[in-house]
């Protein structure tokens, strides 16, 4: 049997592990005689005012002037803005697999444990927190809809701050027989959940967009997919292979999994960040 994408747990396919492309920094960047980010609090020596007397009174230019100056200060309060929305509307975060000790690893890969660590950075909120729920399908019904924990104890207990740099949310999944067991761990807290399963040596625990050794931005005040424990797809097309990564890669929503790869039974966990 040939396992397409399985490695270790993680997926290391072309589609899902092709690497981030960032587009070049300006060859020629604008010089400034202040550090970039600052405005000016007056206007002499930045924009060079040349009013002609035309029988204009000095009350008239100094209104002229003062009209100038607002206009600027509404315009660099507008990019300020701007920028912070931008800076607010998604933090980074990154999902590793596994334990870094090779003995731990393979014992936990002949238990058929799976582990994914996730860390954030760059958040830019001193009250946000997150929200996790769990959806189960089998045969493309859904079955089970479970929030971890209500709004009120996430904010209490699953909260993101800037100033906290060290929290890592941990999700840990072992099978017992007809069972899969997921632990939930963040900040001292532990949450446990219990699913029915089919009894298959074939199930993986999958992460579901952030994977990898880079930071990526996740947004904000949205819901998305962030791991995904189910068995894989089988194309009857290529007997022998079983897909795991085409279930995310595809982009069909999971509601769809059966309808269009007959996957028979999975679990999908999805974060929000709730940003203020």
């Amino acid at each position: 049997m040939i396992y397409v994408g399985e490695s270790r747990g993680r997926c290391q396919c072309f589609v899902c592990r092709s690497p981030c492309r960032t587009l070049p920094s300006d060859p020629d960047p604008p010089k400034h005689n202040r550090p970039v980010g600052t405005f000016p609090t007056t206007l002499e020596g930045v924009i060079p005012i040349t009013i002609i007397n035309l029988g204009v009174g000095n009350n008239q230019i100094n209104s002229l002037k003062m009209n100038l100056r607002i206009t600027i200060a509404i315009a660099a309060t507008l990019w300020l803005s701007l920028c912070k929305a931008q800076n607010t509307d998604s933090i980074e975060a990154r999902a590793d697999y596994g334990s870094t000790i090779d003995d731990i690893q393979l014992l936990m890969e002949l238990d058929k444990i799976d582990l994914y660590k996730v860390h954030f950075k760059n958040v830019h909120s001193q009250n946000g927190y997150f929200l996790i729920t769990s959806k189960e399908y089998w045969n493309g019904i859904e079955t089970i809809s479970d929030t971890l924990l209500s709004a009120d104890y996430a904010k209490k207990y699953f909260t993101v701050d800037k100033n906290d740099t060290a929290a890592t949310f941990t999700l840990i999944t072992k099978p017992l027989n007809d069972s899969i067991i997921f632990n939930y761990r963040y900040s001292g807290l532990r949450v446990t959940r219990k699913y029915k399963r089919i009894n298959r040596d074939d199930y993986s625990l999958r992460d579901g967009i952030i994977t990898g050794e880079e930071f990526r931005k996740i947004p904000v005040n949205q819901t998305i997919p962030l791991f995904v424990y189910s068995l894989p797809y089988e194309n009857p097309e290529q007997p022998g292979y079983k897909f795991y990564c085409a279930l995310t890669a595809d982009g069909v929503p999971p509601e769809k999994w059966w309808d269009k790869y007959k996957v028979e039974h999975y679990i999908v966990v999805s974060i929000k960040i709730v940003a203020d």
